[in-house]
């Protein structure tokens, strides 16, 4: 669900062995972000971690760490 219909809030292309991106979005746990890799080759996606981001770590829109 958050990969069909989040919002990408940091890209890595140049990631090795694939680009690399960030991907937040609802799900019924609430917000989520998940980390994944594109293989590009295989069109394949791999969801490497999924997590609730923690409020105090992040700014009020999820999208950035706090500082």
């Amino acid at each position: 669900m958050v990969l069909d219909n989040g919002e990408d809030i940091e890209s890595r292309p140049d990631d090795e062995p694939y680009p690399a991106r960030l991907v937040l979005g609802t799900c019924r746990l609430g917000f989520l972000h998940v980390a994944v890799r594109d293989n590009i080759d295989d069109d394949e996606i791999v969801i490497e971690t999924a997590y609730q981001p923690d409020p105090a770590l992040w700014e009020l829109d999820l999208k950035r760490p706090r500082k």
